[in-house]
C-alpha cells in the first residue's frame, strides 16, 4: 500500500466517522438542520462506500455506477444549498429551481452515453450552486454573532456553577478580539 492510498483510506475512515456522528445527532434531535447536515455527509459516504466496494471487487465499475455517482455528486451541491437555506434566506425560486433542475439532471444522468450538452448543464448546475453557497456562507459569516456564552457550558449557568458564565464569556471575548485583530490584553512593559 502506497502512502497516497493510506492517506486516502484514512481520510475515508475519518469522513465515515463524521458521517456516523452527524447521523446519530440527527436521529437524537430530528430538526431540519440536523437532518440536512446528516444527508450532506451521507451522500459522499455512499460515494466512498461505492469506491471501497469497487476496490474490493464487490461492485464492478460501469455505466450504472457512474450514473448513480453523478446523481450523488449533483445531490451534494443541492444539499449544500439546503444547508445555506437553514441559516439564511435563499430565494424560494432558487430552491424550487434547484430542486427541479436536480430531478431533470438526475434523470438525464442515466442516458448513455451522456451528451456533451447535458454534461455542460451538470457542470453549470454544480458550479452555480457551489458559487452561490460559498458567497452566502461568506456573507452570513460576516453577519453572524459569536456563539452564545451559555451554549459553551454543558448545563449553562447553574446555582452550583455561577462562575461558568464569566469564565466562558471572558474566553469568548478574548478569542473574538484576537480573531478580529483587536487584542485587548494590556501591552507588556
Amino acid at each position: 500500500m502506497s502512502a497516497e492510498q493510506l492517506i486516502q483510506y484514512l481520510s475515508w475512515a475519518l469522513f465515515l466517522l463524521v458521517c456516523v456522528s452527524v447521523t446519530l445527532q440527527a436521529v437524537r434531535m430530528p430538526r431540519r438542520v440536523t437532518i440536512d447536515i446528516a444527508l450532506f455527509f451521507i451522500i459522499p459516504s455512499v460515494i466512498i462506500s461505492f469506491g471501497i466496494e469497487t476496490v474490493l471487487g464487490v461492485v464492478q465499475p460501469g455505466p450504472l455506477l457512474n450514473s448513480i455517482n453523478t446523481v450523488l455528486f449533483l445531490s451534494m451541491a443541492y444539499m449544500l444549498l439546503r444547508l445555506v437555506d437553514d441559516f439564511s434566506d435563499v430565494p424560494a425560486w432558487l430552491m424550487r429551481g434547484a430542486t427541479i433542475a436536480l430531478m431533470l439532471l438526475a434523470a438525464g444522468a442515466f442516458v448513455q452515453p451522456l451528451p456533451a450538452w447535458l454534461i455542460v448543464l451538470m457542470v453549470i448546475y454544480l458550479i452555480g450552486l457551489l458559487m452561490y453557497s460559498t458567497i452566502a456562507f461568506a456573507r452570513e459569516s460576516r453577519r453572524s454573532i459569536p456563539v452564545p456564552v451559555v451554549a459553551l457550558t454543558d448545563g449553562g449557568v447553574t446555582d452550583e456553577n455561577p462562575g461558568s458564565l464569566y469564565i466562558c464569556g471572558h474566553a469568548v471575548g478574548q478569542f473574538d478580539s484576537v480573531i478580529r485583530g483587536r487584542d485587548q490584553r494590556p501591552a507588556a512593559g
